[in-house]
């Protein structure tokens, strides 16, 4: 199948963004990272959802560039470029939530990797359960293995996070602490909002 250069537009777009704001430095990091102790009622309007565009340094913006056009690799045809950017800002919000009410502790974030590994878990069970969505509900369409290998290595990497810790060297490479959170909270904003576009799907066959 081609694909045109269309195609890419999101993913080259968002890495502009993502490159300009690294290349402002520690000044532009320090105004747009997200801080978890402020009272600045200005700063929920903007650092909740532009410190998950924010790195540590280049090398921290590389991995997570390298992770998106991964992503996009395998599942860029799966949604439309518009429900990609509406989930990626409501997942970058909905993660600076999830610190704030569950972890309250985080005293700073910057990085994609949240909002990547929701993306991932978005793209990857919509696929999945795609075809169970069809004209005729009654019908077993075979089970996409890819798919599924991809929620089940997801999934087995957030539990090892949250019980043993960090994946070894992932910190060293991104050059600071690994926030792991926020990728629970991401993968878990990305599963609901796979079931919410089935839902909505469902609601409109019925119409």
């Amino acid at each position: 199948m081609t694909v045109s250069l269309r195609h890419w537009t999101l993913p080259l777009i968002l890495s502009l963004i993502v490159l300009g704001i690294t290349a402002l430095g520690d000044t532009g990091r320090e105004a747009l990272q997200y801080i978890g102790n402020h009272s600045d009622r200005l700063d929920v309007s903007y650092r909740w959802v532009t410190g998950h565009f924010t790195h540590i340094g280049w090398r921290h913006t590389g991995l997570n560039l390298m992770g998106l056009f991964s992503i996009w690799v395998m599942y860029g045809t799966v949604l439309r470029s518009r429900i990609v950017i509406l989930f990626c800002l409501i997942c970058a919000f909905g993660i600076s939530l999830g610190f704030r009410l569950l972890s309250p502790n985080t005293a700073y974030y910057v990085g994609l990797s949240g909002v990547l590994h929701g993306l991932l878990a978005l793209v990857a069970v919509y696929s999945l359960f795609l075809p169970y969505f069809g004209h005729s509900l009654a019908l077993a369409p075979q089970v996409k293995w890819e798919e599924v290998i991809v929620i089940l290595g997801l999934w087995a990497k957030i539990a090892y996070e949250q019980f043993i810790g960090a994946v070894p060297m992932t910190a060293a490479l991104a050059g600071d602490t690994v926030v792991i959170q926020a990728h629970l909270y991401g993968a878990c904003i990305g599963t609901v909002f796979a079931a919410l576009l089935f839902m909505r799907s469902a609601l409109r066959s019925k119409a």
